[in-house]
């Protein structure tokens, strides 16, 4: 009987330093009943890399990026709870390839520990005034990704473990004959058939340090405009920005 095997992927994100004066930014646009949003740009997972004893491959992923927001955009949550409300919403998933051909095409062979074949890149709107606070004050800096998948793969022998079990365990090294009739040392992995993307949690455990936080923004429809800060140089300025909008009185 076939079972559908879900997983959950961690990885860390720096922020960089930031600068005091939220707390003042935050708390003007609560007295002012505004509904501010922040809106972060991230790379969120990556395809052809070895984590945690399994690969996505690029070619899956590439195939399973629309999950992230088909039928609708799926919840950011914290630590996986979906009997809470969700913080956000993904708003746009793309995916970039880094590699090309075979090198892509077969990344699951000879996988990275590098930034691998491929990144997703996720567009998350974040509407919780409590986390869009713990966001800008570098509490919040750990997603996780849930995904479901169709097929999960022996690197070795090639049985899919959702079916059966071939006694090669993810994360083992085996020890096999080649055609030269020597023994060669393999390491045991997972390779992820067809994806569906679940959600994208706040989490506390880091995993992949490639993923990266490209750009933040924030939304304040009382200021009729909104403020970009992209990468850690211009958050400096991005804040001050903010910071002088919220000093000018409102009616």
């Amino acid at each position: 009987m076939s079972r559908r095997k879900e997983i959950i992927e961690t990885f860390n994100v720096d922020l960089g330093d930031l600068v005091d004066g939220y707390q003042d930014l935050l708390g003007d646009l609560t007295d002012s009943k505004a509904k501010p949003k922040l809106i972060l740009d991230i790379d969120a997972t990556h395809s052809g890399r070895l984590t945690n004893s399994r690969v996505y491959p690029g070619v899956m992923v590439r195939k399973s990026v629309g999950t992230f927001t088909f039928p609708k955009g799926k919840p950011v949550l914290k630590n996986h709870d979906s009997d809470k409300d969700p913080i956000g919403r993904v708003t746009s998933a793309k995916f970039k390839q880094l590699k090309q051909g075979k090198a892509f095409e077969l990344d699951y062979k000879s996988p990275s520990t590098g930034p691998g074949s491929g990144v997703v890149t996720l567009g998350l709107e974040i509407m919780d005034g409590d986390s869009i606070e713990k966001f800008l004050d570098g509490r919040y800096q750990e997603f996780s990704t849930r995904q479901s998948f169709d097929g999960f793969f022996c690197s070795v022998c090639g049985n899919d473990y959702t079916k059966d079990n071939c006694g090669h365990y993810p994360g083992d090294v085996v020890s096999l004959k080649g055609k030269d009739s020597k023994n060669k040392e393999y390491l045991v992995y997972g390779i992820t058939g067809p994806l569906s993307y679940k959600e994208v949690s706040v989490v506390n455990i880091p995993a992949d340090a490639y993923t990266n936080i490209n750009e933040m923004e924030m939304i304040d429809s009382s200021f009729e405009r909104d403020f970009l800060v992209s990468g850690r140089d211009d958050f400096d300025h991005g804040i001050s920005q903010l910071l002088l909008a919220s000093s000018v009185g409102t009616d």
